[in-house]
């Protein structure tokens, strides 16, 4: 019984120090962690980030932090990525206080670097874009320019970029772009995207809320710049607007292109009560390049209540061959622009244009040869303007019966003609719909799925951080086992 009573306190005595180690002990590699309770301390937290030869994670403690009239700076050429992580939206303030950009990010180095922000409310920023001045000129409240950039749970509030700038409340350029779960609300820029402006390779804008931002010219919500690919999915845009102007538009949303082969998938998103005062009340769509093939599909979204002083209230599509200028006595090939628009299960209701298409407007404004795609299956709307041969089927032109337009309820009544209406092989149907409540085949149209007691957001869902794993999660628990099994067989 002694034998037994040494043996178990010998091994407890050695397991448990052991335990403790491995609990706080991280899988990946070393980081700097930096935790910050006012301004100096995240002023000198982003200084030393910058050259400590390591990956860093600044901790923002709930509070207020005033710039001061000195924005909030990190600019390194180190191969390592960077990590703000605040206590929450509406808990860690950044405030640029009407003065100053609140906070600028630059991280260009390798290809492997992340910058990470989480968590913060990012408000009052201020910058003039100074004409000529190409340095920074943009992003009033984050400026970010990367090869990987992910913003997640972050507010963005009363920021103004003025004269040419564009990005009121973020400026972001990467080769890779991540938004989810953010609120953009009252921002505004000179010149495009009041809300945000992105631009990059692969693009995903994902639960995010737009409201009542402004720009100029094109994207009162948002201007989106995509090389490669943009998928926007589950994403509510109310009350944006354009002031100006603008072939491209987009009073919720503006889309452009400017390399071949892009591709943008819109997927669940609600525009509503947006205005343009060029095209596209909701969404404004651009493809400006030549030799190119493009496609763009809309599935599901919801687009009502926008209005557009020239062309497309809800939707408009402009595919834009450039007009080659060719050399006396030479001979110039003729360009070909290709391009697929697929809209799939939309509703596009009750929107309105002073010139061409209330609900949707498809231009091609092309020089030479083109070869364009355009299908409109199991849509409901009521006007449409087209200068191309459109292959259309299973549309409807009816009152999609929603629950209460007006208040932003855009969940459809028993007796939609909605209900079931859309097609369940259409080209990226998601398996839910925006509030998470699964898409029954056939699917309805429309961003909301009607289901009989379905728990219905009141905006869209927001993903919590995830945490990084540590050594103890696969190891301690197993330990645990080999030691009680080897303690009970000494005590029998």
């Amino acid at each position: 019984m002694i034998y037994i009573t040494f043996l178990k306190s010998t091994i407890l005595r050695l397991f448990f120090p052991v335990v403790i180690v491995l609990l706080f002990y991280p899988m990946g590699g070393q980081s700097a962690v930096f935790n910050v309770t006012d301004e100096d301390e995240l002023r000198d937290a982003l200084s030393m980030a910058e050259s400590n030869g390591e990956d860093d994670v600044i901790n923002i403690a709930e509070g207020l932090y005033h710039t001061g009239g000195a924005t909030f700076t990190y600019e390194s050429i180190e191969d390592f990525s960077l990590t703000i992580q605040g206590a929450g939206a509406g808990l860690a303030v950044l405030d640029g206080d009407e003065i100053n950009r609140v906070l600028e990010i630059h991280a260009e180095s390798a290809a492997d670097v992340f910058v990470h922000i989480s968590g913060l409310t990012i408000r009052n920023g201020f910058h003039i874009s100074i004409p000529g001045d190409m340095s920074n000129p943009n992003g009033a409240g984050i400026l970010a320019v990367s090869q990987n950039i992910t913003i997640q749970d972050c507010e963005f509030i009363d920021n103004i970029i003025s004269r040419a700038g564009d990005g009121g409340g973020l400026h972001a350029s990467a080769q890779n772009i991540t938004l989810t779960g953010n609120l953009f609300n009252g921002n505004l820029a000179a010149f495009s995207g009041g809300g945000a402006y992105i631009s990059g390779d692969e693009l995903a804008v994902n639960e995010n809320e737009f409201n009542e931002n402004t720009s100029g010219r094109n994207g009162g919500g948002a201007y989106i710049v995509a090389d490669e690919f943009i998928n926007m999915s589950d994403n509510i845009l109310t009350d944006n607007s354009t002031l100006f102007e603008s072939d491209l538009g987009g009073g919720g949303i503006g889309i452009t292109n400017t390399h071949d082969r892009s591709t943008a998938i819109l997927t669940n998103n609600v525009l509503d009560s947006n205005h343009s005062a060029g095209n596209g009340g909701g969404l404004g769509f651009k493809s400006r390049n030549g030799f190119s093939d493009n496609a763009i599909t809309l599935t599901n979204n919801t687009y009502t209540l926008n209005t557009a002083d020239e062309n497309g209230g809800g939707v408009s599509i402009i595919a834009l061959q450039p007009e080659v200028i060719c050399p006396p006595d030479y001979y110039c090939p003729p360009s070909v622009i290709m391009m697929q628009l697929n809209m799939y299960n939309n509703i596009v209701f009750d929107n309105s244009a002073m010139m061409g298409g209330e609900d949707i407007f498809i231009f091609e404004q092309g020089y030479n040869v083109t070869d364009l795609t355009f299908n409109l299956f199991n849509n409901d709307f009521s006007d449409i303007f087209s200068n191309q041969l459109l292959t259309v089927g299973s549309n409807i032109d009816e009152d999609p019966l929603f629950v209460d337009a007006e208040a932003g309820d855009f969940s459809l009544q028993p007796d939609s003609p909605c209900i079931d209406a859309g097609d369940p092989d259409a080209p990226d149907v998601p398996d839910t719909d925006i509030y998470g409540n699964p898409r029954v085949p056939p699917p309805d149209m429309g961003a909301v799925e009607f289901i009989e007691e379905a728990v219905k957001g009141g905006g869209c869902s927001i993903a919590g951080t995830p945490v990084e794993s540590s050594l103890a999660v696969f190891l301690v628990v197993p330990v645990i086992l080999i030691v009680r099994r080897f303690v009970n067989r000494y005590r029998r």
